[in-house]
């Protein structure tokens, strides 16, 4: 299966090749390209197929190549850290404050801001039975133009890692998401949907052996 996937502004690539896979991991926040050079593309093999960006089927190996990205950061033997999120604070036992980074944007062009955000979590606590299984009785608010406060229903004190998980709640925008699906239209035009926050783009997705 080839990937190909353009950046969306000049990064570094943090992660480089495996004999069969590379791995884009490339970590950042922000809105379109801004530098004056042409984009380049860039060519990911994988030994599995990916159909489309669906982000309830296909996004959970988004991270890895660049296209997706998570409100918090997985690190190696220790806790989660911040990624699109600014802070995440626990100031009382049902109550998490999610912060998030400054002009967050879409690929659409559209903002991620608190509202965008609290419409997220609630949406995938809703369609994503292994998120909603996790928090149950969970629910979402904005409190501010860039956070929003998750209240749960009994103390989670793995909610940061949850968050850091990607199959549990990638950064998309779900009202676009709905609204593609009220259309009717291909799951396969969603590569041109914009959902993701990525410094990448994908591009188009074949099966070329």
């Amino acid at each position: 299966m080839r990937t190909s996937v353009r950046p969306r502004r000049r990064l570094a690539l943090l992660a480089l090749v495996t004999s069969a896979t590379i791995l884009a991991a490339c970590s950042t926040t922000g809105g379109p390209t801004t530098t004056g050079s042409a984009p380049t593309t860039l060519t990911l093999t994988t030994g599995f197929a990916i159909d489309d960006l669906d982000p309830l089927e296909n996004a959970f190996w988004g991270p890895e190549f660049g296209y997706v990205e998570l409100l918090m950061r997985p690190e190696r033997g220790g806790a989660p850290s911040p990624w699109v999120l600014r802070t995440l604070t626990n100031p009382s036992p049902l109550t998490w404050v999610l912060t998030l980074n400054d002009n967050v944007a879409f690929q659409n062009g559209r903002r991620l801001d608190g509202a965008a955000l609290a419409e997220l979590i609630t949406y995938q606590l809703a369609r994503n039975e292994e998120f909603g299984a996790a928090l149950p009785g969970a629910t979402a608010a904005a409190t501010g133009p860039s956070e929003v406060t998750l209240t749960t229903s009994r103390p989670a004190p793995n909610v940061p890692f949850l968050l850091a998980d990607e199959a549990m709640l990638p950064v998309y925008d779900a009202a676009a998401y709905q609204r593609f699906k009220d259309s009717g239209a291909a799951t396969a035009d969603l590569l041109e949907a914009g959902l993701y926050t990525g410094a990448y783009r994908v591009d188009s997705l074949d099966s070329t052996a």
